[in-house]
């Protein structure tokens, strides 16, 4: 993703509290979307059946946020 935003130089640039708060966002909605799975998955429920495939997709969904969010993290400039 790094190699990506290196290749492109158009575009808005985001400054230090912009970055960090999307990468916040992007790690919140992670823990979001995993929990969510993961609980829904294991707690018994009789109205909504979250199957294999929909909590595998959480699983990967979340992961996704994750690497954005650590990625948006690692272009934050050391003091």
């Amino acid at each position: 993703m790094q190699l990506l935003a290196r290749q492109y130089t158009g575009g808005m640039r985001l400054t230090k509290s912009q970055i960090t708060l999307l990468s916040q966002y992007f790690a919140d909605l992670s823990k979001i979307l995993f929990g969510s799975t993961v609980v829904g998955y294991f707690i018994p429920n009789t109205t909504d059946l979250i199957t294999p495939s929909v909590f595998l997709a959480g699983i990967i969904v979340g992961l996704v946020c994750l690497l954005i969010s650590i990625d948006l993290a690692r272009e934050l400039p050391t003091p």
